[in-house]
């Protein structure tokens, strides 16, 4: 293995960490990434202010992926500073962050956070679609296209989506079914119930090709509160167990409780 080489740098064997880190992301081994992503950050030499906010970034998003909300809210915030340091290139990463923040911050029930992290990111969503970062357009336009849903911006968020189905590139797979599951959501939100669950259908199709764990539990997990608010509730309830194993198969004890208090809800009804 090219890591084990004696001859690397450590410099260079800190970039190595992190792109092995970025292929374990991809098909959803978040443990494995969160791992290297450390070990890249533990050998890459600084000052590498651009290296460190990109890492650091994407370890933060993977904390999200698990519900470790608040740790992925303590990471990101302390990303703000050094991606304002980096003048206007780091206006795709505050654009990237504050989406993020904006999410967790509603994950976590606090919409008025929410709202101030979704309107900053807004003022850099033009560097955000400009970016030749891979990972910052396809998660920062997904993330941003679910925080406007989270904060009723519903033509807003549209528009996001057909813009991140477009991104033609070596991860096109992935960012047509984080589109596609983000569309998913939002035609839920509109109550258009049947175009929802055509997107549900095609989000985990396309993740599927490439076995984008993380990503397809919460497909599942969105695809059963469609159906719960359809008031379908058997394919609500194997939606909702496809989803907990998945997750369970990830560890992310607090995705499964997530998954656990939805059904609990519609038990409620």
């Amino acid at each position: 293995m090219l890591l084990n080489t004696n001859s690397l740098s450590n410099s260079s064997r800190g970039e190595l960490y992190g792109s092995l880190a970025d292929l374990y992301s991809i098909i959803g081994e978040v443990k494995e990434a969160i791992t290297a992503y450390h070990q890249a950050i533990d050998f890459k030499i600084y000052p590498q202010p651009t290296f460190y906010v990109d890492v650091v970034g994407a370890l933060a998003y993977l904390y999200m992926a698990l519900g470790e909300y608040k740790q992925s809210i303590n990471l990101f915030e302390s990303l703000i500073s050094p991606a304002e340091a980096l003048k206007e290139e780091g206006n795709q990463f505050l654009a990237y962050i504050n989406a993020c923040l904006s999410l967790s911050y509603h994950q976590i029930e606090n919409p008025e956070q929410s709202l101030i992290y979704l309107n900053n990111a807004i003022k850099f969503q033009n560097s955000l679609e400009k970016s030749d970062r891979t990972w910052i357009v396809g998660y920062g336009l997904y993330s941003l296209g679910k925080a406007m849903t989270a904060n009723n911006y519903l033509n807003k968020a549209e528009e996001i989506y057909t813009k991140l189905k477009f991104s033609q590139d070596r991860l096109f797979y992935l960012f047509q079914g984080l589109a596609a599951n983000g569309e998913a959501q939002l035609y839920r939100e509109k109550g258009s119930f049947e175009t929802a669950l055509s997107h549900h259908s095609e989000s985990i199709e396309w993740l599927d090709k490439i076995g984008a764990k993380c990503d397809i539990a919460e497909a599942y997990y969105q695809l059963a509160l469609t159906y719960q608010k359809m008031g379908d509730a058997e394919k609500s309830q194997t939606a909702f167990q496809e989803a907990i194993r998945l997750f369970k198969k990830m560890e992310a004890p607090n995705q499964v409780d997530k998954v656990r208090k939805a059904i609990d809800k519609s038990d409620e009804v």
